[in-house]
């Protein structure tokens, strides 16, 4: 049987201008229109999706810089004005509070990145 986790969960979304600015730094490769995989934070088994979302906001910058890392890790070409608007306009995210593990079995192992 399937068991739930004590954590709620974020998952961040690239939309169009994040892989047009991609695409905009290396003009001679295939472009790239979408990922296979998307970006997933865990977060208090007891926030809901207000909670969530003020923790976003407070916080946008860092997930932005990671998102811009792992598209092109040379931080001068990154945009400078990064705001919460454009957070907006370059990403999707949802929320769910529950979380579950479909291999309970399996310890959960903890990297540092």
């Amino acid at each position: 049987m399937n068991k739930t986790i004590n954590r709620s969960i974020l998952i961040v979304i690239p939309k169009q201008p994040y892989y047009s600015w991609g695409n905009d730094l290396t003009p001679g490769q295939e472009p790239i229109d979408r990922f296979d995989e998307c970006n997933s934070y865990l977060l208090d088994e007891d926030w809901d999706i207000a909670q969530a979302e003020r923790f976003l906001r407070i916080n946008f910058d860092e997930f932005f810089q990671e998102l811009l890392f792992g598209m092109w890790t040379d931080e001068s070409a990154w945009p400078q004005n990064r705001t919460w608007k454009i957070f907006g306009e370059w990403f999707d995210w949802h929320f769910s509070s529950m979380v579950w593990d479909v291999f309970p079995e399996k310890k959960v192992v903890w990297e540092e990145w």
